[in-house]
């Protein structure tokens, strides 16, 4: 920022910067740079292949999951990013889901936003060892993954949008021991898991939601963040 190539945009109340973006000028020069040295692609063109084996960044204009009907493996991918056209959905099939898992292993940023995948994920998305960020927002699901629990390097998790069941599987997270952001939607009724206690952020919650004795209140000095509904019974 100091030297404009991030230009600020939204602040907080508190001063701090909540959003920033980069020149057009600088963007298209890093998407030249970064295809000539490979190491991002952008599809646009639907049912196209992957072009290289050596990308390591994808970014997937699409209103399908045509591009999941090549089988070509990309061990050097890292991160998958959909990008979809405002206020609508695509739809992918756990088959083509799974193989994500299996073919790219060591991604470690998966943004599946709008793109829905049923009412839960396959089970091979605990094979992504590597994964730090885990976009789910918007996707349909209703309840977690138990092999989710095998994502131990797993930094964010985004799961709002979505009408979990009561319990949403939730209780999986507590065992997820890297897990620092946790965003989920206000249920009608509390959340029925334990709050991990290396959480750095978390919303939304209701009051019924924070532990109850001081012990358990203890683990939760980590906290930085809290978007918490109060009820109004509680204010007097």
């Amino acid at each position: 920022i100091d030297k404009n190539l991030i230009l600020e945009g939204e602040k907080r109340v508190d001063g701090k910067l909540k959003t920033c973006w980069v020149h057009p000028s600088i963007h298209k020069l890093s998407i030249v740079k970064a295809k000539e040295d490979l190491f991002l692609e952008i599809q646009s063109a639907p049912r196209c292949n992957y072009s290289s084996s050596r990308v390591r960044h994808k970014v997937i204009h699409s209103e399908s999951h045509s591009y999941f009907q090549s089988q070509t493996p990309a061990p050097s991918l890292r991160s998958v990013l959909f990008v979809l056209p405002s206020g609508t959905s695509a739809q992918i099939h756990n088959k083509q889901l799974d193989l994500i898992c299996q073919q790219f292993s060591l991604l470690k940023v998966l943004d599946l936003q709008g793109l829905l995948v049923g009412r839960n994920l396959p089970k091979g998305i605990g094979k992504l060892h590597n994964l730090r960020y885990l976009n789910l927002r918007k996707s349909g699901i209703k309840s977690l993954q138990k092999s989710m629990s095998h994502l131990q390097n797993l930094l964010t998790l985004d799961i709002r949008g979505n009408k979990l069941n009561k319990d949403g599987g939730l209780n999986v997270v507590r065992k997820m021991r890297n897990l620092r952001h946790l965003y989920l939607d206000l249920h009608p009724e509390p959340w029925e898991f334990d709050i991990p206690m290396q959480l750095r952020s978390i919303g939304w919650i209701s009051q019924e939601d924070l532990p109850k004795n001081d012990l358990q209140k203890t683990q939760l000095i980590l906290i930085q963040k809290l978007k918490l509904k109060i009820s109004s019974c509680d204010l007097g």
